[in-house]
């Protein structure tokens, strides 16, 4: 009997089904191994996340075993003697008289003006006209409307007072009497004046002019004073009292906004 011997290079036939085959393999065992791995990555964080509540729980034991012996520790230590509180000290009465009286004698400096036809407000030059603090406007009275600008005293650094003892070292002729004239607050302060249009004032300074009352200057007659208070809502009171507009502080004048 005669047998045919197979030759060494022979191989397969390449057709579209055995490629199709092969893809089909590589493809599923592709996908074996990558559910594979997330199982392998699932049983990781499930393991991470035990351990986490393991140490956690281990947190928590030891901070209540160190919560308990600070416990026992100062249940068991003898406490200080608890200091008595320091009194503490009175304010001055005087003092607050003082301020509130030096107060009242700047607030009684503030009042509303009636500015005529073509002039300027007290203190103020053709050059250097006076300024509304609120809207930087020209305070020049109105040809046509009656303009009522009102003066708000505002208190620069005043000088010190004077000391009789040192001025009888230095050998001046003065009484204490003339000391006590020149130690006044308003004689000392270095008061600025501030100007605002009736209608630039604001709620702040509006609620300031009802309670401590409106002071109206000898230029605002009976029928403007009238018109000022309904157009403000303020209330006549007994301390609308007029005001000599000539009596202005030394050192008073427009000061820009």
């Amino acid at each position: 009997m005669v047998t045919a011997k197979k030759q060494a290079g022979t191989r397969k036939p390449i057709t579209p089904k055995s490629v199709r085959d092969k893809k089909a393999r590589l493809a599923a065992e592709r996908a074996a191994r990558e559910e594979a791995i997330a199982e392998q990555l699932e049983n990781a964080e499930q393991r991470r996340m035990e351990r986490n509540k393991e140490l956690r729980r281990e947190a928590d034991v030891t901070a209540k075993k160190l919560k308990a012996a600070r416990h026992l520790i100062a249940i068991s230590t003898p406490r200080d003697p608890v200091p008595e509180p320091k009194p503490k000290r009175r304010p001055s009465r005087r003092n607050k008289k003082k301020a509130v009286a030096q107060a009242n004698a700047i607030d009684d400096m503030n009042l509303f003006m009636f500015i005529p036809k073509g002039k300027n407000v007290p203190g103020a030059s053709k050059e250097e006209p006076g300024l509304c603090a609120r809207c930087d406007k020209k305070l020049i009275g109105w040809p046509k409307r009656k303009l009522v600008v009102y003066r708000q005293m505002i208190p620069r650094p005043f000088t010190p007072a004077v000391q009789f003892q040192k001025m009888k070292i230095m050998d001046v002729d003065i009484t204490r009497t003339e000391i006590r004239a020149s130690n006044n607050y308003p004689d000392r302060v270095n008061l600025a004046t501030t100007w605002y249009h009736s209608y630039c004032l604001s709620e702040g300074q509006l609620n300031h002019i009802r309670e401590k009352g409106a002071r109206f200057g000898t230029s605002i007659d009976r029928e403007l004073r009238e018109e000022i208070l309904k157009k403000c809502e303020l209330e006549l009171e007994e301390d609308n009292v007029d005001v000599d507009e000539e009596d202005l502080p030394e050192g008073s004048g427009t000061i820009d906004a």
